[in-house]
């Protein structure tokens, strides 16, 4: 059984103490407060810049993570007391990350390769906004795979249920793609392939794709990128069909007139 988790964290700045708060998740128990330097904050505290033997006051911006039966985050001189809540721990989710190694910058994939699990930190404190980097709770299980769409490092990372849709809006910036790990855990969604223009890099491709601003973030396919999106009701999927031992003499026309009257399929191409 772990022990709580109670400490005051001091970070240089908010992306730090995001990551701070991931590495800190991983304990049940747990009651944390997380200071940073922010010009803009209301309270003051003695702080030490850039690990330097100095101590000097500076102002700073504070948030608190107290788990469920956890005593109350400890306090700081001059801020108000706060009583500690218990909060029943809220439902999560398993999702898939991968970065890809042909749409990620050199310099990102070698320290994604060298460790994995900080660079994803780094990812999350770079890109998403503090209420829902702290809706990712833990990382793990980090691994190279080769397969037919082309090399990448991926992970599982467990976040609230609540905050999943707003994460994977978040997929495919800077080549870190997000996927539900079980369908079953998220509404049906649909894909719209984003064309690529000829003569246009991987990065520039990415780039392109990004734009299209999709609800859900973008998907990584063997080929593609696609934008996804919620499946509605009046969307229409596509399937491949293959015909086995059709006869020799049948042409496109039979087979597509096949399709179409006998088994009910549109816009039939063959």
């Amino acid at each position: 059984v772990q022990s709580e988790l109670r400490a005051v964290c001091q970070c240089a700045d908010k992306e730090e103490a995001d990551t701070a708060f991931i590495m800190a998740n991983s304990r049940a128990v747990r009651s944390v407060r997380y200071l940073w330097l922010d010009r803009e904050g209301q309270h003051q505290a003695p702080f030490r810049p850039d690990g330097s033997d100095r101590v000097l006051v500076r102002r700073f911006s504070s948030t608190t993570d107290v788990s469920a039966g956890a005593a109350a985050a400890p306090s700081i001189q001059g801020m108000p007391v706060e009583i500690a809540k218990q909060v029943d721990r809220a439902p999560t989710t398993r999702l898939r990350v991968s970065l890809e190694k042909r749409y990620a910058a050199e310099e990102r994939w070698k320290k994604f390769s060298a460790k994995p699990l900080v660079s994803f930190r780094a990812w999350v404190g770079e890109h998403l906004p503090l209420p829902l980097a702290q809706a990712v709770r833990d990382a793990w299980g980090f691994s190279l795979e080769e397969r037919e769409r082309g090399v990448g490092i991926v992970g599982l990372v467990r976040v609230d249920t609540a905050e999943v849709e707003k994460l994977l809006a978040h997929s495919g910036k800077k080549g870190l793609f997000i996927d539900v790990a079980r369908p079953a855990d998220f509404q049906p969604t649909s894909i719209s392939w984003v064309p690529r223009t000829p003569g246009t890099s991987n990065s520039q491709y990415l780039e392109q794709a990004l734009l299209e601003e999709g609800p859900l973030g973008l998907v990584c396919g063997a080929k593609q990128l696609g934008v996804r999106k919620v499946f509605a009701a009046t969307d229409e999927r596509s399937r491949i069909w293959q015909i086995t031992d059709a006869p020799s003499w049948w042409q496109d026309d039979i087979l597509e007139a096949a399709a179409r009257d006998q088994c009910g399929m549109k816009d039939v191409q063959v």
